[in-house]
């Protein structure tokens, strides 16, 4: 709405006029003074200038964004379709599809950009996120954006809502909000199985390359791209580096016995990284991944499952070496039947 602007004039005609009179009485050399200041209103020419004329004009399509009946009806949509509540999902309350990375210092680390630049960043994903007519929240060419202001919808927070029955609402078990997270989620997670696929992330699957786990996991054999875009060289042990610890593992004939470690990143960025036995271990002692990247010292540790599967009578022993760019892990396993 054009607003009004105020002009204080001093030394008007009429002011002049008076100041002069008087002034001459007293002394007529000096030069006329006005003694009085007059408050003008100024206008923008053709704006309104009252609530009411600005009401009036924007009804009659003289000012831009529709009349005031056509704006309540859409915020009323936006209000019914989650409002500002969209901002909050999981993503850090963001509402929108990303893969969960906000933090400024951290974004040169992002696969999406590293890897090919800004102007070969890829759109797509995953096709096997959800079910029915739920899509990829990769193809953003094709998501639509209905129902989802700030952000891309697939289908799923639709259907599930559709599901939102009065009992689930009185126990607080789902809403449209929880909607719209759980959609989120899954947005999220078709993300970061395209990282993983790619070789960004700590891959999970077993060493038979068709077994099921191997395809719900998108598992590679594949070493991991180290960030000095070197290869990973051949593995040596030196006498002197020290054993971080040593397990001893029994197991009978065809059954297998599993280890976890938990391995925690020391330093502030993302680290690639390698866990092989070395040739000379047993083949009955496994450890998946292979192959990955640690997150930041400030995030999850990563796990390494050590599997010891005898297939024969007798004691065996194995070397199992993590190893970074920056630092390399040692652990000892002696197993026996």
């Amino acid at each position: 709405m054009a607003s009004a602007m105020m002009f204080v004039l001093s030394g008007g005609v009429a002011g002049a006029v008076v100041g002069a009179a008087r002034g001459s009485a007293r002394c007529p050399a000096q030069a006329p003074r006005a003694t009085r200041r007059h408050a003008v209103v100024v206008s923008m020419a053709g704006g309104p200038t009252s609530w009411e004329e600005y009401v009036r004009a924007r009804n009659a399509g003289q000012v831009k964004g529709g009349t005031i009946e056509e704006a309540t009806k859409q915020l009323e949509t936006f209000i019914a379709g989650g409002g500002d509540m969209e901002f909050d999902g999981g993503d850090s309350g963001g509402g929108v599809v990303g893969d969960g990375n906000t933090d400024l210092e951290d974004q040169h680390n992002s696969p999406n950009v590293v890897r090919g630049g800004f102007g070969q960043a890829q759109v797509t994903g995953n096709e096997q996120v959800g079910r029915g007519k739920v899509v990829s929240a990769m193809e953003a060419r094709v998501a639509s954006t209905k129902g989802n202001y700030f952000g891309r919808s697939t289908g799923y927070a639709e259907q599930k809502i559709a599901e939102i029955s009065e009992e689930d609402r009185r126990l607080n078990r789902l809403d449209e909000v929880r909607a719209q997270q759980l959609e989120n989620w899954h947005n999220q997670r078709s993300i970061h199985q395209m990282n993983q696929a790619q070789g960004q992330g700590v891959m999970y699957g077993a060493p038979e390359p068709y077994s099921p786990p191997a395809s719900m996991y998108q598992s590679q054999e594949i070493p991991g791209q180290r960030l000095d875009g070197e290869t990973w060289k051949p593995l040596v042990i030196n006498p002197s580096d020290p054993v971080e610890k040593t397990f001893d593992l029994s197991a009978r004939v065809d059954s297998s016995e599993v280890v976890e470690l938990s391995i925690r990143n020391a330093f502030c960025t993302f680290l690639p990284f390698r866990c092989v036995f070395t040739p000379d271990s047993s083949p009955f002692f496994t450890a998946t991944p292979e192959y990955g990247t640690m997150d930041r010292s400030d995030g999850d540790p990563t796990d390494i499952i050590v599997r010891f599967t005898p297939r024969q009578l007798g004691s065996c022993q194995a070397t199992l070496v993590f190893e970074t760019e920056d630092f390399k892990y040692i652990y000892k396993f002696n197993g026996a039947t």
